[in-house]
């Protein structure tokens, strides 16, 4: 014999249909939200002018913006737990791997590195590597952050500059007649 709810017990099942529905949809809506930012952070990163990356623990890269997967020349799928060995010869994988071990013991890293390019050219680059922390107690350490801006423009300016200098100074101190500047 079944027995036909009362008019109480049914009303009751219906509010807490209703709350479990309201939840679903803030659930829905904050999700929205983390997506959109999440979209919103991504966007920004693919504008900044520097090679912009995270990487977990293991130092497996988990994200990258739009200018280290085109130097990488990779997707952000192929990128997702690969490694420095599939971007870098080993004497810089190296180098980044010692890095990584500093900033994952809590440190930050700000340093020339360079990397070699085509053929017998090399690249610099000055990079940047702070931790990311799980929670603002700063206890856990979730991974890194590193940027790296291509500063081989520069280095190459700078080292022309130091070579006009020693060779104006080695003629005006190799020149016995006096030598006036304007």
């Amino acid at each position: 014999m079944a027995i036909k709810p009362t008019y109480e017990e049914l009303e009751q099942k219906i509010k807490a249909s209703e709350k479990k529905s309201a939840g679903s949809k803030r659930l829905e809506l904050k999700l929205k939200d983390t997506f959109s930012e999440l979209q919103r952070f991504r966007g920004a990163m693919d504008h900044v002018p520097a090679f912009v990356y995270m990487k977990d623990p293991q130092s497996r890269y988990v994200y990258a913006n739009q200018l280290t997967l085109e130097l990488f020349g990779c997707s952000a799928e192929e990128l997702v737990g690969s490694d420095d060995t599939r971007y870098f010869p080993p004497d810089t994988v190296k180098r980044l791997r010692e890095v990584d071990s500093l900033v994952f013991a809590g440190g930050q890293t700000s340093e020339e590195i360079e990397v070699p390019d085509a053929g017998t050219k090399r690249r610099v680059y000055w990079e940047v590597k702070t931790p990311i922390y799980v929670g603002p107690e700063r206890k856990t350490i979730w991974g890194l952050l590193g940027i790296s801006t291509d500063i081989t423009d520069r280095k190459g300016a700078e080292e022309a500059l130091r070579e006009n200098e020693e060779k104006y100074r080695t003629v005006l101190e190799s020149n016995p007649e006096p030598v006036v500047v304007y």
